[in-house]
C-alpha cells in the first residue's frame, strides 16, 4: 500500500488498515521464498527444479517466470537447483541454491524482461547456500563449510574477497545476516544449545571488523531469533524476550530490554536524521513495542496474535504480519513533537518466568514451519 502523505493524526500508536490480496495462481509448488522492491515482487517455489515467477503488484498480473536450474542458451534443464534464499534489489535478483551455487538475473530497462546475469557462482560444494545480499553493486554470500564470506563485483562477476569468520564464529554455525552497502552485521550460534551468540561486523571489502563486545551479556537469553541492522544500529531479538541493540558509530554501546515473550522481528525505523531513529519489535506476547535507538520503551500495543513479520520503510507507518494469517498496518507517534504517552509506559525488565514462545517457528531454507516443541 503506497503512502502519498504523512498521516497526521496524534495517537501514540493505532490500527489503521487491514488489506490482501488473492494469492497469485498458477504456481504448481508452494511459494517458499518472497522479495519485494517498488511495484516488483519476486515469489521463489519450493521445486527441485526451481522457478522463480514476477510480479507487478499494481496490477496484480504475473510479469515473467524463470527456471532457475536453466543456463544461459538452455532450452532444457539438466541438473537440478532448488532455491534455498532470495534477494531482490530493483533491479538484480540473485538465487541461493541447495546445491552450492549462486545464480543471478537483471532487468536491462525498465518494463523488460529480467536476463541471466552471471554464469553460476559455485558458493559451496558441501552445503546449501542459505545466506545471500546484494547490496551497492555487490553480490555476497556466505559458505557454510568454509565459515566465508564470499563478495563478487555485481557488473562483471569478478570475485572482490572472501573472508573466514571462523575466528570470530568457532563452530558457531551463521543464523542471521544483515547487508548495508559494504558492511555486513551477522549473528552465529548453535541454536538450542544454550550458549551465547557471536555478534559479528564485516566490511566484505576490507576485511575490517570483528565480534561485536557484549560482555557475556548474551549468555543466557536463548536463542537469537531476528537480527536488524541500518549501518549504525545493530538490533538482536531474541527467544527469552530479549532485544539487544549496539550503536556501531559510538563504540558499540550497548543496551538491553525485554518484552514478556520471544522476539522474532526487529526492524530499525528510519528518520530523517539519525537522532530520529527508532526501533520496532515484535513478539510471541502479541505485542508491538516502539524503542528509542537508546532502549527507552516509548509504545507498547497489543495485537491479536503473535508478531511474525514487521516492515517499517516510513518514519510513522508500520506494517505487522501475525501467526492468524492477517496484516496490520499501524500509525506510530512522530519521531519528534510527539506528545508523551500517558502514562508513560513502565520499563520491561526481565520476566521471571519463562518468557511466551511461538506456536510454531518458520525456516525459510527449508520451506516449511515446525511446531514450537522443536527447536528453532
Amino acid at each position: 500500500q503506497a503512502v502519498d502523505s504523512p498521516p497526521t493524526e496524534d495517537a501514540a500508536m493505532q490500527f489503521r488498515e487491514g488489506f490482501m490480496h488473492a494469492p497469485p495462481s498458477g504456481s504448481r509448488t508452494r511459494v517458499s521464498h518472497l522479495a519485494m522492491n517498488g511495484r516488483l515482487m519476486v515469489l521463489a517455489d519450493s521445486a527441485t527444479f526451481g522457478s522463480l515467477t514476477i510480479w507487478d503488484v499494481g496490477k496484480w498480473v504475473m510479469m515473467q517466470a524463470i527456471q532457475v536450474a536453466l543456463n544461459e542458451g538452455q532450452s532444457v534443464a539438466t541438473t537440478s537447483a532448488s532455491v534455498a534464499c532470495l534477494a531482490f534489489d530493483g533491479q538484480h535478483i540473485a538465487v541461493g541454491t541447495h546445491q552450492g551455487e549462486a545464480r543471478t538475473y537483471k532487468q536491462p530497462s525498465e518494463n523488460t524482461d529480467f536476463v541471466i546475469m552471471l554464469a553460476p557462482l559455485l558458493v559451496d560444494r558441501e552445503q546449501p547456500v542459505t545466506q545471500l545480499k546484494l547490496s551497492g553493486g555487490l553480490l555476497c554470500a556466505y559458505s557454510s563449510s568454509k565459515q566465508t564470506f564470499v563478495t563478487w563485483r555485481l557488473e562483471d562477476g569478478k570475485l572482490q574477497h572472501a573472508w573466514t569468520a571462523d575466528k570470530v564464529a568457532g563452530s558457531r554455525p551463521l543464523v542471521h545476516a544483515v547487508m548495508v552497502e559494504n558492511l555486513v552485521a551477522s549473528v552465529h550460534m548453535n541454536l538450542g544449545s544454550g550458549e551465547g551468540p557471536s555478534v559479528q561486523l564485516l566490511d566484505v571489502l576490507t576485511g575490517e571488523g570483528g565480534r561485536v563486545p557484549d560482555n557475556g551479556t548474551l549468555d543466557k537469553e536463548g536463542d537469537a531469533l531476528c537480527l536488524s541492522f541500518d549501518g549504525n544500529l545493530i538490533c538482536v531479538g531474541f527467544s527469552g524476550g530479549a532485544v539487544v541493540g549496539f550503536e556501531v558509530d559510538s563504540g558499540y554501546t550497548m543496551w538491553k530490554a525485554y518484552h514478556k515473550g520471544a522476539v522474532g522481528c526487529v526492524a530499525v525505523v528510519p528518520g530523517e536524521t539519525q537522532d530520529q531513529q527508532r526501533v520496532v519489535t515484535g513478539g510471541a506476547d502479541r505485542r508491538v513495542n516502539l524503542w528509542s535507538v537508546k532502549g527507552e520503551l516509548l509504545v507498547t500495543h497489543e495485537l491479536g496474535g503473535q508478531i511474525t513479520s514487521l516492515q517499517s520503510r516510513h518514519p510513522r507507518v508500520l506494517a505487522c504480519g501475525t501467526h492468524r494469517g492477517f496484516v496490520e498496518v499501524l500509525l506510530m507517534p512522530a519521531p519528534s513533537g510527539a506528545p508523551p504517552v500517558s502514562p508513560p509506559p513502565a520499563k520491561l525488565t526481565q520476566p521471571e518466568r519463562l518468557a511466551v514462545q511461538y506456536e510454531q517457528y518458520f525456516q525459510d531454507h527449508e520451506g516449511e514451519a515446525r511446531r514450537v516443541t522443536e527447536a528453532p
